[in-house]
């Protein structure tokens, strides 16, 4: 196969249907980096207030990266199987509630 084809399979325009889809995947995607992008600075003042030291900070990295890696194929069954809405909106709800949640914290 050569260059030029796989590129050609690539300038597949997106179906106008499907666009409302892929701007609220990607919506989803730059509120949960932001989010991260909030949380990880702000991390370390908060563990050293409860007693914490650098290893705790990077358990709690590490448990929220275990976190998405373990729950991501059961979000991505669940959304092929009842559709994508459903768990867009719950994802949506729970990051939500954990950005609140970390402010009430802090």
């Amino acid at each position: 196969m050569s260059y030029d084809a796989i590129q050609g399979s690539l300038d597949v325009a997106l179906p106008r249907h499907r666009k409302p889809s892929f701007l609220a995947v990607g919506y989803m995607v730059l509120l949960g980096d932001t989010v991260r992008g909030i949380f990880f600075p702000t991390l370390w003042p908060l563990v050293s207030s409860f007693g914490g030291t650098r290893a705790a900070q990077g358990v709690v990295v590490a448990a929220f990266s275990m976190g998405r890696v373990l729950v991501s194929p059961s979000y991505g069954a669940y959304s092929t199987k009842h559709g994508y809405r459903k768990i867009l909106v719950f994802a949506h709800c729970l990051i939500c509630l954990g950005a609140l949640l970390y402010t009430r914290v802090w």
